[in-house]
C-alpha cells in the first residue's frame, strides 16, 4: 500500500470504507434560552435522526460534549507546559458532540449531515477520518524517501 497524492488527506490503494466526523458546533446558551417543550422536542428530532442512520447501518459512534465551562487546555509557550481552565478557542459556536459515520463518499457523508438537527441553529462540519494506524503511517512516510 503506497500513499498517493501530495498535499492533504494521504490516498491509499486499498480500498477501505470511508469514515467521516460530523462536528456538530452550537451556541452553549441556545439550549438553556429555549423552553422545556422546545428541548424536548429538538431532543425527539435528534433521538429520530440517530435512529435513522443506525437504520441504515451508517452510524460508528455517536457522543456529546459537556459544556466548554469543563474543558481543560495545554499548550507548550516557550518550553513551559501551560494547564488553563476553559476551552481552546473563544467562539460563538462550540463543539458540541460528534458522529463517526461510514458513507460510500463526501456526498453520501453530507446528505446526513444536512438532515442532523443541528444545522437548524447551528453549524455541521463533515471531515474524513484517516484510516490509517499511525505505524502504517510512519512506514510509508520512510518508504518514501527511497
Amino acid at each position: 500500500m503506497r500513499v498517493k497524492g501530495g498535499m492533504g488527506p494521504p490516498r491509499f490503494d486499498k480500498e477501505v470504507p470511508v469514515q467521516y466526523m460530523l462536528l456538530d458546533y452550537v451556541r452553549e446558551e441556545g439550549w438553556t434560552a429555549l423552553t422545556k417543550v422546545e428541548q424536548v422536542t429538538w431532543l425527539g428530532a435528534y433521538k429520530a435522526y440517530l435512529e435513522a442512520m443506525a437504520e441504515a447501518g451508517v452510524l460508528k459512534h455517536s457522543l456529546g460534549l459537556h459544556p466548554t465551562a469543563s474543558a481543560t487546555t495545554l499548550r507548550t509557550v516557550e518550553g513551559d507546559l501551560q494547564v488553563l481552565d476553559g476551552p481552546y478557542a473563544d467562539s460563538k459556536e462550540q463543539l458540541g458532540g460528534f458522529h463517526l459515520i461510514e458513507a460510500p463518499d463526501l456526498d453520501a457523508a453530507i446528505a446526513w449531515a444536512a438532515r442532523c438537527p443541528t444545522v437548524r441553529h447551528g453549524v455541521v462540519e463533515v471531515r474524513p477520518v484517516m484510516n490509517v494506524d499511525l505505524a502504517t503511517l510512519i512506514q510509508q512516510i520512510q518508504g518514501s524517501d527511497t
